[in-house]
């Protein structure tokens, strides 16, 4: 190569990163800083895990290749009451796998009789995982029954 090419692919090469740089630059600019934290009022929660009275949650679980397939119901005093379900799972040696679940109560007309409320978790993770549970961030008892 003579040196005419040699320069111009140097001068090529520190533009590209140079555009990289400034792309970057004005990409992080666009994002957001950090996303907004919602706490939730902790005495909220405990008042209303002692009208739940949820003192342990038992499920039904089942396991097949590297896949637990966690089953039951959980109690409710009404049907006024909706159930989310999130799972994190702690990429360790055997995985540390919290099941959460979110309980709010509705403003809809219900009734005030007990109610089932079926929940089901599919978690892929190996046989020795060690599971616990939340309910609105507080820790309940768990126990999984292998069916």
């Amino acid at each position: 190569m003579n040196r005419k090419s040699i320069i111009l692919v140097c001068i090529l090469f520190c533009c590209i990163v140079l555009g990289m740089f400034i792309f970057a630059f004005l990409y992080s600019q666009e994002q957001p800083a950090s996303p907004e934290v919602v706490t939730k009022n902790e005495a909220a929660d405990s008042q209303l895990l002692d009208e739940l009275a949820v003192s342990e949650l038992v499920l039904n679980q089942e396991f097949l290749i590297d896949t637990h397939y966690i089953s039951g119901f959980i109690n409710l005093p009404s049907s006024c009451f909706t159930v989310e379900e999130s799972v994190v799972i702690a990429e360790s040696y055997p995985e540390q796998v919290r099941i959460h679940y979110e309980i709010a109560k509705t403003n809809l007309n219900c009734t005030e009789s007990e109610t089932e409320v079926a929940v089901e978790s599919i978690v892929q993770a190996s046989e020795q995982a060690v599971f616990t549970a939340t309910i609105n961030n507080v820790p309940v008892p768990l126990t999984l029954i292998n069916i």
